[in-house]
């Protein structure tokens, strides 16, 4: 018979050799960390749970509708985002990065602020006509005033938006 020239420790192990370093079978060793893993999920799976699910955008029109109806600048919009509106919808990573101050320039590009800043603004206006179209609808009665809007938020509502419909809804806002 020949003797490996390798040294013990360099020779290939056996199952039983394994047993032997650990002291326990790899069987018993594989199943405790599955159970320690089991364990530590757990907590996020109880959180994940109870965490309030994002409101619909109706029910953000409905309860904000004062607050919207009060936008006419970037700066309003986006104060109302990171307060009310990006955590009402489940958004609150989003809210969050928008309301920190002092960011590195770096850190800044890389999350793509600018963009998110620019969607906001877009997703507010569209909010925000809602709102009007939703209290234009409301009072249709013929003896009914229609609450002026101001030239700001009219402005501001036309240079953020992309589609027709809005753009025909914001003039008949201000024929009125």
């Amino acid at each position: 018979m020949t003797r490996s020239r390798c040294s013990p420790h360099l020779q290939p192990r056996t199952s039983i050799a394994v047993v032997r370093t650990f002291g326990q079978p790899l069987s018993a060793i594989v199943g405790f960390l599955l159970i320690v893993t089991g364990v530590m999920l757990i907590p996020s799976l109880t959180l994940a749970e109870t965490a309030p699910s994002p409101v619909l955008l109706a029910d953000v029109v409905r309860q904000q509708a004062e607050a919207l109806a009060l936008i006419d600048s970037d700066d309003n919009a986006l104060k109302l985002f990171t307060t009310t509106v990006g955590p009402a919808l489940g958004l609150k990573d989003a809210a969050g990065a928008l309301a920190a101050k002092r960011l590195p320039s770096k850190l800044v590009k890389e999350l793509g602020l600018a963009e998110l800043a620019q969607s906001v603004h877009e997703l507010m206006a569209a909010l925000a006509t809602w709102q009007l179209a939703e209290s234009l609808r409301r009072d249709t009665s013929p003896t009914s005033t229609h609450p002026a809007i101001s030239a700001a938020r009219l402005d501001w509502m036309q240079n953020r938006s992309r589609t027709t419909s809005r753009s025909d809804l914001l003039r008949l806002a201000r024929e009125t």
